[in-house]
C-alpha cells in the first residue's frame, strides 16, 4: 500500500537513522531496524555492501540480526549472508574500519581506524578517542574565526581535529597536522584525507617530536592537542614544546587549546602542574559539559570512560 507524505518522511528519517548507525559501526543491537526496513530494502543492500568492502565481519553481524528478525524477510538477505557465512572474527590489529562521525550539521568525517594497533613507536594513533571528539563538538559551539588563522595539532593521531577544523572552516585557514610517528604521517594520516576529499597538498604533514624538533613553524597562531596526557612521563617535553610555540621569538602563537581524559586526577594535575613549572598560565574552559558528553556518546553508542575538560594554556 502506498504510504502517504507523514508515512513517507518518517520512513525517510527512519532510514536516514539507519545508515548513520551503520555509518558509525552501531552496535548490532542498537540498530534501529523495523518494519521500515522493506521501503527501503535495496538502499540497505548497497549500504551493507559498501561496509563489506572494508569490515565483512560487521555486515554479517547485521544480516544476522536481521534473519533474527523473523519479521523481516528480504529475499537478498539470505543470499548475501551466505557469501560472508565463513568471514570469522577479526584477530589482533589485522582490521580495519571506517567510521562516520557527524560533528556538526555542516561536517561529517570518514576515519580510517585500527583501533586494536598499537605501532613499533607505541603509537595510540591509529583510533579516534573521545577527547577528540570532545574538542571537535566544543570548537562548534565557537565562533571560530577563519581569517587567515593558522592552527597546528600537536600528537594529530588520525588528523580528526584538524581535519574538522579544516572542513568546518571551509578551507579558509592554514592546518599543520603533526605527530612523532612519520609512519602514520604518511600512510593512515594520507587515508583520512583522501576519505575526506582533502588534497594533501592543502595542509601541512609534519614529523614533530616534543622538545627534541626544534624546527616550529612561526606562523601558528592556535596549537591545539586531545589525548596528549594520558603519560606523565612525557609531559616535560610535552610543556616545554608548548613553551616553545608561544615564546619563541617570531612566533604569533598565542594559545593552545588541549582536551584531556581524565582517566587519573593525579595525572591530570601532574600535568597542570608541569605547565606552571615552564612558566606558562592553564585555565580550565570546559569541564565534562553534559550537552557535549551527550553527543559525543551519542556517536560512539556507549558512554564516556572518564571525564573530559579542556584546558587554555597561555604565555
Amino acid at each position: 500500500m502506498k504510504q502517504d507524505k507523514t508515512g513517507q518522511g518518517k520512513t525517510k528519517m527512519v532510514k536516514e537513522e539507519l545508515f548513520g548507525q551503520l555509518r558509525g559501526r552501531c552496535p548490532v543491537g542498537q540498530l534501529s531496524l523495523d518494519e521500515d526496513v522493506y521501503e527501503y530494502g535495496d538502499e540497505l543492500r548497497v549500504e551493507l555492501l559498501k561496509i563489506k568492502e572494508y569490515n565483512a565481519y560487521y555486515m554479517k553481524s547485521v544480516l544476522k540480526s536481521i534473519i533474527d528478525k523473523e519479521y523481516i524477510d528480504l529475499e537478498w538477505i539470505y543470499e548475501e549472508y551466505m557469501k560472508v557465512l565463513n568471514v570469522g572474527i577479526p584477530s589482533g590489529g589485522d582490521y580495519d574500519y571506517i567510521i562516520e562521525y557527524r560533528l556538526s550539521d555542516d561536517v561529517t568525517m570518514k576515519m580510517w581506524e585500527r583501533p586494536k594497533l598499537i605501532s613499533s613507536l607505541s603509537t595510540t594513533g591509529f583510533r579516534t578517542w573521545e577527547a577528540a571528539l570532545y574538542l571537535c563538538v566544543y570548537f562548534d559551539g565557537m565562533n571560530l574565526s577563519a581569517n587567515g588563522n593558522t592552527y597546528l595539532e600537536l600528537g594529530a593521531g588520525t588528523g580528526l581535529v584538524s581535519m574538522y577544523l579544516y572542513k568546518q572552516l571551509e578551507g579558509r585557514c592554514k592546518v599543520y597536522i603533526t605527530d612523532g610517528d612519520s609512519n602514520l604521517l604518511d600512510g593512515s594520516l594520507l587515508k583520512n584525507l583522501q576519505l575526506n576529499e582533502i588534497d594533501e597538498r592543502q595542509v601541512v604533514r609534519q614529523r614533530l617530536i616534543w622538545n627534541e624538533d626544534k624546527n616550529i613553524p612561526l606562523d601558528v597562531d592556535t596549537l591545539i592537542g586531545a589525548d596528549i596526557t594520558y603519560d606523565s612521563t612525557y609531559f616535560v617535553e610535552l610543556s616545554q614544546c608548548i613553551y616553545d610555540f608561544l615564546t619563541v621569538g617570531g612566533s604569533r602563537c598565542k594559545e593552545m587549546i588541549i582536551s584531556c581524559t581524565v582517566r587519573s586526577e593525579d595525572t591530570t594535575a601532574s600535568f597542570e602542574r608541569s605547565i606552571v613549572d615552564v612558566g606558562l598560565r592553564i585555565e580550565l574552559i570546559s569541564d565534562n559539559d553534559l550537552k557535549i558528553v551527550e553527543r559525543v556518546e551519542s556517536m560512539l553508542y556507549k558512554k564516556l570512560i572518564a571525564p573530559i575538560r579542556i584546558y587554555r594554556i597561555v604565555a
